[in-house]
C-alpha cells in the first residue's frame, strides 16, 4: 500500500493549534501524546509540581484514568533538568487548590472509545490544555489495517497527515482534515504527491 504524507507548518498560535486537535475524527482509533505545561504557568504559580494526568487504556479498574508522580519540568526547559527521582503527585495542590497537571500523558487513549473515555473527550482534554498553553506531541491513530495519522508536534513545529493514497471514503478519513488545513490557511511545508 502506497502511503501519503503531507507536514504542515504549526501556527504559532495556541487557539489555532487547538483547533486543528479538534479536526480529529471522533471514529480514530486512540490518540498518544505527551503535553507539558509552559514555564509561564509555572511562574505564576499555576502548576501542581511532578503531577501528571495520564489517560490510558490499560488502566482499566481506574477507567483510564489516573493522577500520578512525574518528573516534569517546563516545556520550555531541557529534558536533562529533570531531576530524575521517584515523585509522588501534588494531590494537595489539584484538589484543594485547583492548580493545573504539570503535564497530561495519552497512552492508546480512548481505544475502546467507552462514555467515560471516548475519542469526543479525548479531544476536549487536549484542546483545554493546549489553549492554556501546554506543548508536546497529539497523534491521532487509526491502526488497525489502515496507517492513517494526524500528528501535532510542538518540537518540530509540524503537522503530518499520513493517509493511503488510494483513498477509500469507506475506510479512509484524513482528507477532510487535509481540506480543512487548507482552508485555514496552514502552510504546506511539503507532500501531498
Amino acid at each position: 500500500m502506497k502511503i501519503k504524507t503531507i507536514t504542515y507548518e504549526l501556527p504559532q498560535e495556541k487557539e489555532k493549534v487547538a483547533q486543528i486537535v479538534g479536526m480529529i475524527l471522533s471514529n480514530c482509533t486512540w490518540i498518544d501524546g505527551l503535553l507539558t505545561a509552559p514555564r509561564d504557568l509555572y511562574r505564576m504559580g499555576e502548576i501542581a509540581k511532578n503531577t501528571q494526568l495520564l489517560i490510558d487504556h490499560s488502566l482499566y479498574r481506574a477507567r483510564g484514568i489516573a493522577i500520578v508522580g512525574s518528573d516534569d519540568v517546563p516545556y520550555e526547559s531541557e529534558r536533562k533538568d529533570r531531576e530524575r527521582f521517584q515523585v509522588h503527585p501534588n494531590l494537595t495542590d489539584i484538589f484543594t487548590k485547583q492548580k493545573l497537571f504539570s503535564s497530561v500523558k495519552f497512552q492508546h487513549a480512548a481505544a475502546n472509545n467507552t462514555p467515560e473515555i471516548s475519542i469526543n473527550t479525548v479531544k476536549e482534554l487536549a484542546q483545554h490544555y493546549i489553549s492554556k498553553g501546554y506543548m508536546g506531541v497529539i497523534s491521532a491513530v487509526d491502526d488497525y489495517g489502515n496507517p492513517e495519522m494526524l500528528r501535532i508536534n510542538h518540537h518540530d513545529k509540524t503537522i503530518l497527515v499520513r493517509s493511503p493514497k488510494d483513498y477509500d471514503p469507506e475506510r479512509d478519513n484524513l482528507e477532510g482534515i487535509v481540506t480543512n488545513l487548507e482552508r485555514s490557511g496552514i502552510n504546506k511545508i511539503e507532500g501531498g504527491n
